[in-house]
């Protein structure tokens, strides 16, 4: 692991065990069988693989993944749910990633269920096309000719999931 030149770390030894601390207060644990001899160096080298495991979780956020496949990769990434867009709903409600929508096109029969995302390019829906200006673009209709309606957030749709927990993340 790989440490930060000003990240201090305490190490404790009681026994035959070794916890280590960052200086945000998580800990992790290195216990040694009592059955077995107690190695300094092997309980200091367990105890930062599982703080680093341990800051990973700390630092998670739940977040928008495009790829289903387990374990979720941040390449997948598809913005941080709860985060703003500059989206609005029929109802001028402001929708944030991970806000479960309906689409459809005025004077189309077809209705589209989809998740709201953001990228560095453009906030949209999941799967959907963008116009030149970065808005949905569903079946050569412009925004102004959509209706979205927020709906109640559901964990997975037909191109994405919500990936809300740190052991999801790595297929747990």
């Amino acid at each position: 692991m790989k440490q930060n030149e000003h990240e201090k770390l305490t190490i404790r030894v009681n026994g035959k065990c070794v916890e280590v601390e960052d200086m945000n207060g998580i800990t992790a644990t290195a216990k040694c069988n009592p059955v077995d001899k107690f190695n300094i160096h092997v309980g200091i080298g367990i105890a930062l693989e599982r703080l680093k495991e341990a800051q990973e979780k700390a630092q998670f956020r739940p977040y928008v993944c495009g790829d289903c496949s387990c374990p979720h990769y941040k390449n997948s990434f598809y913005g941080y749910i709860g985060d703003e867009t500059d989206l609005k709903d029929e109802f001028d409600r402001v929708l944030r990633v991970g806000d479960t929508v309906q689409i459809k096109a005025k004077n189309d029969p077809n209705i589209y269920i989809s998740t709201i995302i953001k990228t560095p390019a453009y906030d949209g829906a999941m799967g959907f096309p963008h116009d030149e200006n970065n808005r949905p673009n569903i079946d050569g209709f412009k925004r102004e000719q959509l209706v979205i309606v927020k709906l109640p957030r559901q964990k997975k749709t037909q191109w994405c999931t919500l990936i809300e927990t740190y052991d999801e993340m790595k297929g747990k």
